[in-house]
């Protein structure tokens, strides 16, 4: 993707399930941001950038709870 219209695009056309994660609504908002007001398209970049590789970033894990025990 070189414009933001090219960016724009390539939204548009995603599938509905990947459309609506979060991750593709702060890319969609960054880029609305960055069209009206021309802003640092940097940000545009980023969200977008994060939207495509959001399965590569680890989530992060719970820790497990350790087990204690009375002794008395």
């Amino acid at each position: 993707m070189r414009t933001l219209r090219d960016a724009a695009d390539h939204i548009t056309h995603l599938p509905k399930a990947e459309h609506d994660a979060p991750e593709w609504h702060a890319s969609v908002q960054a880029l609305i941001l960055v069209a009206e007001y021309g802003g640092p398209t940097i940000m545009a970049r980023i969200g977008v950038m994060r939207a495509l590789y959001r399965d590569l970033v680890p989530t992060p894990r719970k820790k497990r709870a350790r087990k204690y025990r009375i002794v008395g």
